[in-house]
């Protein structure tokens, strides 16, 4: 078992939760491997971000409002609940990978929204998909 500044690099956290308006999910790694294959499921070069990485990292896979609920913070909500677990479980930094092409109600502007949370464009992967780090 391999230890990074005194943690154990074994475990991972999946971090969800689900309500009637909406629904985010997540997962904290602690093993650099793990980390890797997050990267590579998702056809990223994981090498173009190690040396921005902080680990343990956390990682938003989704968050979701329900079409009836949207433009009342929800999601806002979500995040950060979803945020104060990632710190929760040790995690010293949020990645996560925002598709820019992805059609959203009223012309939101997911990426400008992550913004708004402290999230900073760290890279752009293909025609849509913009990686976005938190600290």
């Amino acid at each position: 078992m391999k230890k990074f500044n005194n943690f154990i690099l074994e475990k991972s956290y999946f971090i969800s939760n689900s309500n009637d308006y909406g629904s985010f999910e997540g997962i904290v790694h602690f093993d650099i491997d793990k980390i890797k294959n997050w990267f590579n499921s998702r056809k990223i070069d994981y090498n173009k971000y190690i040396n921005i990485i902080e680990l343990p990292v956390a990682f938003l896979n989704n968050i979701n409002v329900d079409e009836n609920f949207r433009n009342r913070g929800i999601g806002t909500e979500l995040y950060y609940d979803f945020e104060e677990q990632c710190y929760d479980n040790n995690a010293k930094c949020i990645i996560l990978e925002s598709d820019s092409g992805e059609n959203q109600l009223d012309d939101f502007k997911l990426d400008s929204w992550y913004e708004s949370l402290d999230f900073e464009i760290i890279g752009t992967e293909g025609d849509n998909s913009i990686m976005m780090k938190k600290i």
